[in-house]
């Protein structure tokens, strides 16, 4: 793997939220609640990379682990914005 950092990732069966929330760009985008210290990375909603929300790191991990084994994930470049690789949510670490 490249030693680029990880940026965000980006979930092909992205489920939309149970909770509405407002369109307050301060909350979660999985669970709707604030963020604390610097417990906020980010989620691609989209293939494109366009769709860039802010989510808790154990909301994102929690969600990874409730989708199919076979949805595809990709590791995302915070200096470039493009995909570094791919992997399967059966594969996370």
């Amino acid at each position: 793997m490249s030693n680029q950092k990880v940026f965000g990732l980006l979930v092909t069966d992205q489920k939309v939220p149970l909770i509405e929330k407002p369109e307050d760009k301060d909350q979660c985008y999985l669970c709707g609640f604030t963020f604390e210290n610097e417990d906020c990375m980010h989620i691609f909603s989209d293939k494109e990379l366009s769709e860039k929300r802010k989510a808790h790191q154990k909301c994102i991990f929690n969600h990874l682990q409730l989708l199919p084994k076979e949805t595809q994930v990709a590791i995302v470049s915070v200096e470039t914005n493009e995909v570094i690789s791919y992997t399967t949510v059966s594969e996370k670490a």
